[in-house]
């Protein structure tokens, strides 16, 4: 809207994680045409350059998020839902402070974003990893 909010209204946690599939799938294949459309020589610069892959990052804070967090690129949860940390510990699913991925790598994905769920306490938390993307 007019003050920078994003809202979707999709319902459910598998619609949710059904819309992050088809989300990173359309960006990976106009990424993959943008880059087959280009000139050898322009293909070289961008690779030499810092230009990555799209990201899907997804930021939720409730139970029905957690699909969504799973299936995105790099999945943030906002808070401290205590029906998610219950769920992630009884499915084994990785949780970490957001503060220590950016210890992890300085920019772009590493090899826990797939299967880790970030905790963030705050916007500014995730500011932060933004800024370093």
């Amino acid at each position: 809207d007019e003050d920078g909010v994003v809202a979707l209204r999709i319902p459910g946690a598998v619609a949710k994680r059904e819309r992050i599939r088809i989300l990173k799938e359309r960006l990976t294949r106009e990424h993959e045409s943008a880059a087959a459309a280009l000139s050898e020589e322009d293909s070289r610069t961008i690779r030499n350059t810092s230009t990555k892959r799209p990201l899907v990052i997804y930021v939720g804070d409730s139970s029905t998020d957690l699909l969504g967090l799973l299936e995105a690129h790099i999945g943030i949860m906002i808070g401290r839902s205590s029906t998610i940390l219950g769920i992630a510990e009884r499915w084994n699913i990785p949780l970490a402070p957001l503060k220590e991925r950016r210890s992890l790598s300085s920019n772009g994905l590493h090899e826990d974003d797939s299967n880790t769920v970030w905790m963030a306490d705050g916007w500014e938390d995730i500011e932060a990893v933004l800024a370093d993307l």
